[in-house]
């Protein structure tokens, strides 16, 4: 209900426009009221009796009552919006004249000063009155600012009051309609039969308005992750193939917290739904950055709650985000899920469709965090992209669920105090859990997923991440490891997968050659990988001579290096200086494919 509405400005909104969607709800009753009417002229009368009759006159009547139902619920809202609207332009006529005395309190107070500087090197007895005169004016305008101050913040309590109570009145048992029941059988809420513990389920909410789902989700703030715990993806596609396209976007722009993160739903109605959830969470970020500028810029301004400042990598932060959200916003990048708070972000490139020859899952290595998603020119959707590019028919899903290894998820920088998490076995298998989930919720959310050639490519640690998630029982047509880290001790080979090793010479590679990364368990040697090393400017054999090499007529062992380990890790998944190997990749997946 509420309009948006900051500190500084308590009256944000058009009371008019209020007052005509009150008028359209008056409308909507008389038109319901004319309805009923009409259905209950149309009942059986003189000659016509029997089964038919009786059942015709049934229908009739619980038609008419309905009607009289959806007259009386749009006859209450138009009075709870017509009495907001009326506070509504009370608060903002009220804030103009405190604003307008502000900024004159504000401009008398700046001259003051000034001139009060201005005296302020002089001593003799006039100079020194007149800096005691203008003191005392300084010290009476702030007390004066102080007090419009204490105003402005009424008038924010006042829009806040006048915000719920129209929310209240919006969601009462009289109000809200078909919402009542279900709340009145939900968990968590004031005179709701919570004892029960029912959550409601889809199919009850399939039955409420737009609005009705943005009411309940706002109510039940965790009503969204309980019904994602309860459900398995294949019982909801069922349940959304069922909806008709009304009651899809209903949903979409009601609850897009729960659509853009159930598994199950269509990969385009997920995209949909986090377009909303991105135009709100950019609107969050928008205002705080706006309140942490005017802080900044002035330090006296009236409507600044004294709060702590951002430090500037956390302000930095929040300025790419809200970059990468505005590329969302211009339908630039397509999120599958957007869940920043749990550190879970899959973005989906193309289109999928009746021509969609694969789709790739993507998983990105470590130190992988959501600004690693924020540039598209060096981010990880660096492959999918290329590949996209190359050929439209390939989807590709860039998949992070959780914190990575060495992660540092607030401002995306390195944490070398958690990389040991690369080489950790049982951290693997846990994303490998989450993401083998992932492949049966696409799978079970279109056929067009379900019909394409299933394709896994992971970048360093993501290989571990794959290998893993294939011992937790997901199954792929073809897995690409791209400078791969390595497999868990239970992984093995799938025999109707086809297995790749991308790589040039580089950090992980010479850390491999001393069996101290995954136990030795790694792509490059293991035999069920076709594996192809690039060679690059800087290549060399790196000699280890042992104790005992000085007195050996044999050369000491070696292993291939590089002048540049970390570049060239980070290379193979890039795609300037890269392109031989991507073209590698995609010729070697289109030759299995057609196989």
């Amino acid at each position: 209900m509420s309009i948006q509405w900051t500190l500084d400005d308590p009256g944000a909104g058009v009371p008019a426009e209020i007052r005509a969607e009150a008028g359209r709800r008056d409308t909507m009753s008389r038109l319901a009221q004319s309805a009923a009417g009409n259905t209950t002229s149309a009942a059986p009368t003189g000659e016509w009796q029997g089964e038919a009759a009786s059942a015709l006159t049934g229908k009739t009547a619980q038609f008419s009552a309905e009607l009289h139902v959806l007259r009386d619920h749009a006859a209450i809202h138009a009075g709870i919006l017509r009495r907001y609207a009326a506070e509504v332009e009370a608060i903002k006529a009220e804030y103009a004249v405190v604003a307008s005395s502000y900024q004159q309190a504000a401009h008398n107070l700046a001259r003051t000063q000034r001139q009060h500087d201005a005296v302020a090197m002089f001593v003799d007895g006039t100079i020194v009155d007149e800096k005691a005169r203008l003191a005392s004016r300084i010290n009476n305008l702030e007390a004066d600012m102080a007090g419009l101050n204490a105003r402005l913040r009424n008038l924010a309590d006042r829009r806040a009051a006048a915000d719920n109570t129209a929310i209240m009145a919006l969601t009462s048992p009289e109000a809200r309609g078909g919402l009542s029941g279900i709340l009145a059988n939900s968990v968590g809420l004031p005179g709701s039969a919570a004892a029960s513990g029912r959550t409601p389920s889809l199919e009850q909410l399939a039955e409420l308005s737009e609005i009705e789902l943005a009411i309940l989700f706002a109510l039940q703030p965790g009503l969204a992750r309980q019904l994602q715990s309860e459900s398995q993806p294949a019982d909801v596609a069922a349940w959304w193939g069922t909806l008709t396209t009304d009651q899809q976007t209903a949903f979409v722009l009601g609850a897009p917290a729960l659509i853009g993160s159930l598994g199950g739903i269509t990969p385009g109605s997920r995209v949909a739904a986090n377009l909303v959830n991105a135009h709100h969470r950019r609107e969050a970020i928008g205002a705080e950055l706006a309140r942490l500028e005017a802080i900044a810029a002035e330090p006296r301004a009236p409507y600044a709650i004294p709060k702590y400042l951002l430090s500037a990598e956390e302000y930095t932060a929040l300025r790419k985000e809200a970059t990468y959200l505005d590329r969302v916003l211009q339908g630039k990048v397509q999120l599958y899920l957007y869940d920043p708070d749990n550190f879970s972000i899959i973005e989906m490139i193309g289109t999928l469709g009746p021509n969609t020859t694969s789709v790739t899952t993507y998983v990105p290595g470590t130190f992988t965090s959501k600004f690693s998603f924020f540039d598209t020119e060096t981010g990880v959707t660096q492959v999918g992209r290329w590949m996209e590019r190359k050929d439209s028919n390939m989807v590709t899903f860039v998949w992070k669920e959780g914190i990575f290894p060495g992660e540092d998820p607030n401002a995306g920088s390195v944490n070398l105090s958690r990389i040991g998490e690369a080489n950790d076995e049982e951290r693997a298998l846990e994303t490998g859990e989450l993401l083998a989930r992932f492949q049966d919720e696409i799978a079970a959310s279109s056929s067009h997923v379900a019909n394409a050639e299933s394709i896994a490519r992971g970048h360093s640690w993501g290989l571990a991440g794959i290998t893993a998630s294939e011992v937790a029982g997901a199954h792929y047509d073809q897995v690409h490891s791209l400078a791969g880290a390595g497999m868990p001790a239970g992984w093995e080979e799938d025999r109707e997968t086809a297995y790749f090793h991308w790589s040039y010479v580089d950090a992980l590679s010479m850390a491999q050659s001393t069996s101290l990364v995954w136990g030795g368990n790694i792509p490059s040697t293991h035999p069920a990988f076709q594996s192809t090393i690039y060679e690059r400017d800087g290549d060399f054999d790196l000699y280890l001579p042992g104790p005992d090499q000085a007195l050996s007529p044999n050369p000491p062992p070696s292993i291939p290096a590089t002048t540049d380990p970390l570049g060239n890790h980070d290379l193979i998944a890039q795609q300037e200086g890269n392109q031989k190997a991507l073209r590698d990749m995609y010729l070697a997946t289109e030759a299995e494919r057609k196989r």
